[in-house]
């Protein structure tokens, strides 16, 4: 409690991982008593040396789930209050409120398009609820980042994919033969 107390008072913002705190065993941040401090609060998935797959949808999940099972309270941490930690929660801690994180005129805004029609994602009752537990990154159709479409109809339009692969892969090799 008296951390939470020097964060806000220092202007802290604090960008939340739980998939990679629980790989690491990091322990987990108490995430609704910062975010009553008045403390910006974010999701992040950190790197891919802690959390291998780098999905937000996972995430969004596992960020709801661990408070809940933490506190063995079902009302923890709402799937509302998580989805806001990914928007406009990610555009406080960076300071830029203002210019994104909401879907209002005049401000920056980079979009994904769902596809709804799977059957992990039947029936379809609270939006909040349904990417929260049930969507995953590979639901998404469409991304546009700043007005550029990078991806369309699962296809990456913006790189060579199996070159990119290709690139990592490599590096890959080259870090364990050091290692």
């Amino acid at each position: 409690d008296e951390d939470i107390l020097v964060l806000r008072d220092s202007g802290a913002a604090v960008v939340s991982c739980p998939e990679s705190n629980m790989k690491l065993a990091s322990g987990i941040a108490p995430l609704e008593k910062i975010c009553s401090a008045g403390i910006p609060v974010a999701l992040g998935t950190d790197s891919s040396a802690s959390n291998n797959n780098l999905d937000m949808f996972g995430e969004l999940a596992t960020g709801a789930k661990v408070h809940k099972a933490s506190t063995l309270d079902p009302t923890a941490l709402p799937a509302g209050k998580i989805i806001e930690m990914v928007t406009s929660g990610g555009a406080g801690v960076l300071g830029m409120q203002e210019e994104c994180g909401l879907l209002k005129s005049g401000m920056l805004a980079d979009i994904i398009i769902i596809d709804l029609n799977k059957p992990h994602l039947t029936p379809r009752y609270e939006s909040n609820s349904l990417l929260t537990y049930a969507a995953t990154g590979s639901d998404v159709k469409t991304s546009i980042i700043g007005g550029r479409i990078v991806l369309e109809n699962r296809l990456i339009q913006t790189i060579d994919l199996q070159e990119t692969i290709d690139k990592v892969n490599e590096m890959a090799k080259k870090i364990r033969s050091a290692i």
